[in-house]
């Protein structure tokens, strides 16, 4: 009997605290949406969190919750402008800032329309089809505004005397240049480099 406590023991996970365990649950999820889309089960993602599937339905009470809670930390507004900032460390010029801030961009965009297509594919699916105005909820608005702010201020207002435009124009000008190249709807018919990109932004298209 004691051999089986202390095997029981053994395997019984260490309780976390519950802020640590939802987190674990949303970090788990965003893996698996790109592996598995939005067919993903919730016991794939309790066993990639380390918690017991029953576990999951006291932290999130449906699958679309937990989807939400995933969309809000893709999202979140400080936690981006933090891996902005990370990802142009080093980046000593103007043109590598930006091939920085494009590949940041792009691997943003890519989170957050595999966890919005994944969270659009349950409410279909589980309700009626809304057909009320498709207005992106306020935090979404939010967050794309201050991301436009991150990018004028850390990218583009360093160098601002090398720009013809303000630096919130600049940035503008990036965030659709990536949104419109990479989204996972559009239809490129060929691949541009980040660094060719880049180049285009920031020399133009003619030849002048």
């Amino acid at each position: 009997m004691a051999g089986v406590t202390e095997t029981t023991r053994r395997e019984r996970a260490t309780p976390l605290p519950p802020e640590d365990r939802r987190q674990a649950i949303i970090d788990a999820v965003v893996p698996l949406l790109v592996e598995h889309g939005p067919a993903v089960t919730t016991r794939q993602i309790a066993e990639a969190a380390g918690v017991a599937e029953g576990t999951l339905f006291r932290v999130f009470p449906d699958k679309k919750a937990l989807l939400m809670a995933a969309v809000q930390h893709v999202i979140d507004a400080e936690r981006d402008e933090r891996a902005l900032v990370s990802k142009l460390r080093g980046a000593a010029d103007l043109e590598a800032k930006v091939v920085a801030a494009i590949d940041h961009l792009r691997a943003r965009m890519e989170q957050i329309m595999v966890v919005l297509t994944a969270l659009r594919h349950v409410v279909l699916t589980e309700e009626k089809a809304y057909e009320g105005p498709h207005t992106p909820p306020e935090f979404m608005r939010e967050a794309d505004r201050r991301l436009l702010d991150a990018i004028a201020t850390h990218v583009f207002a360093p160098h601002r005397d090398e720009l013809r435009v303000d630096p919130l124009e600049a940035a503008m000008v990036l965030r659709a240049i990536v949104f419109g190249m990479w989204h996972p709807m559009g239809a490129a018919p060929k691949e541009i480099s980040t660094r060719q990109t880049a180049t285009l932004l920031l020399e133009g298209l003619t030849r002048t």
